[in-house]
């Protein structure tokens, strides 16, 4: 922040007064006002970067560059989509298209192949944020050759380890995607038990049905 300090003004009254009733009054009721201001112009210094930009910033911003948010959308999707049509630029390559996906997902946040024999271009994205996918996925569109077939998958994968001790086991997994319509779903859940009873059970279900 440019002026990311606390403004106290009684620092600079004079000390044959500073200690009275009435300057003491008069000190906090300028603070709160001058504090007021400080954070205003703070707001109006960062609404100037893209990173930085409070919520009126962002919003300022969709305004011009006619983004549309959805209302399951936070402050940092929103920002991440600002970013992603901040860099619309042609013409694009195959290093430039991997450059933008490592800065949104990371270097290992996704998988890209090109069959060019085929004129396909195969993009799975390593994420549980469908709302940036489809932004992403649909400015890729408007940049990507239009004889090149794009194939885009969202993956979500969740590791986890369970450990369970006793002569009756119940090992249940519930997974909901919504309201992502997807067309494909996959699901593989290795089950390692040593005892004589147990029960597995894998729930999934899709909105919009």
């Amino acid at each position: 922040m440019l002026l990311d300090r606390t403004i106290d003004i009684s620092k600079h009254i004079p000390p044959v007064v500073k200690n009275t009733e009435n300057f003491k009054e008069i000190a906090n009721t300028e603070n709160i006002e001058l504090n007021l201001v400080n954070s205003k112009l703070n707001n109006v210094f960062s609404d100037q970067f893209i990173e930085d930009a409070t919520e009126n910033g962002i919003k300022r911003l969709e305004k011009i560059m006619k983004i549309y948010p959805k209302s399951s959308d936070t402050l940092d999707d929103r920002r991440a989509v600002i970013i992603l049509k901040n860099n619309f630029q042609l013409p694009y390559t195959y290093r430039t298209l991997e450059n933008k996906l490592t800065a949104l997902y990371g270097a290992n946040g996704y998988n890209l192949k090109l069959l060019n024999n085929n004129y396909i271009l195969n993009i799975e994205i390593l994420s549980n944020i469908w709302s940036l996918f489809d932004s992403v996925i649909d400015n890729f569109r408007k940049i990507l050759p239009c004889n090149l077939i794009i194939n885009s998958t969202l993956v979500n994968k969740v590791t986890s380890n369970l450990y369970n001790i006793g002569s009756l086991n119940l090992i249940g997994e519930e997974i909901t995607i919504y309201p992502y319509s997807s067309k494909a779903i996959e699901s593989r859940v290795p089950l390692d038990i040593n005892i004589s009873q147990s029960a597995g059970a894998e729930t999934m279900t899709t909105y919009p049905k």
